[in-house]
């Protein structure tokens, strides 16, 4: 084992020096005394690399202790273990975020196998959004149409809007099939076609009135219309039936009534 001395003092220490290998009499760092070129050699390649490893770790004092530089290298070895530990919580995250672009493409029907990045399913993405903003809009035009409440609950329940057309579906049906049966007339020649029989016509348009009370007036006036044609047929039955010319010419005067009072709309007694 070789010596060691304290070359500002000349001491030699073949016993206790401090943790820091300092000379306990003057403070200066004890070093090893070189007994043969040999250990010179090793003395200085020792050195060499002890400067080298503290230009690595970065410790810039001029004549480290090993104590020093092994404090600084597992500091360095923890900070190390630290990153290791952060770029896998990272790359887990990236894994994680990869596998959620996949899933989303997916979801909205793209099939680029992650190799075009983000942008096509941000883009399916917007599109939908677009369109449910635009399904959304149309909805609520539906409701308000249909009639609902700004604040009903009912609004947006698909169930309940398809009952409700439905039923208005129905309720028209049924209408057109009462104006089809008692609301028809014969109607007039068609300058065009003179050759073809006239279509029926309706004495009410629902197409074409104006509003409710419209319609309920042309109602009425067709109500009246059939009324009259109804009378004028009921006594010219009467009078064909009866035996009594006095009778029948009666009968027939109050059928000719009701028949003008029909051909000028049943408005009048």
């Amino acid at each position: 084992m070789n010596e060691l001395e304290c070359r500002t003092c000349g001491e030699k220490w073949p016993g206790t020096y401090t943790c820091e290998h300092r000379c306990t009499v003057c403070g200066t760092r004890v070093t090893a005394k070189a007994s043969s070129a040999a250990d010179r050699l090793e003395a200085t390649e020792h050195q060499r690399l002890k400067m080298d490893l503290a230009s690595a770790l970065g410790h810039d004092a001029e004549n480290p202790s090993m104590c020093d530089l092994v404090a600084i290298a597992r500091l360095v070895v923890k900070e190390r273990d630290a990153a290791l530990k952060r770029a896998d919580r990272e790359a887990t995250g990236f894994r994680a975020m990869c596998e959620a672009w996949q899933r989303l493409e997916e979801i909205v029907g793209l099939d680029t196998g992650g190799g075009m990045g983000p942008a096509p399913a941000l883009n399916a993405v917007e599109h939908i959004l677009r369109e449910r903003l635009a399904l959304a809009a149309h909805v609520e035009a539906v409701a308000d149409a249909l009639g609902f409440p700004p604040h009903n609950e009912n609004r947006h329940r698909t169930s309940v809007i398809v009952t409700n057309i439905e039923n208005m579906r129905r309720f028209a049906d049924y209408l057109h099939s009462i104006e089809n049966a008692f609301l028809m007339i014969p109607g007039e020649p068609d300058a065009d076609y003179p050759d073809e029989d006239p279509e029926p016509e309706c004495m009410v348009s629902s197409w074409g009135a104006r509003s409710r009370e419209h319609y309920v007036e042309q109602f009425r006036q067709a109500l009246a219309h059939l009324k009259a044609q109804w009378q004028a047929e009921a006594l010219e039955s009467a009078a064909e039936d009866s035996i009594d010319t006095s009778t029948q010419l009666w009968l027939k005067a109050r059928a000719r009534h009701y028949r003008r009072r029909q051909a000028q709309g049943g408005n009048h007694e």
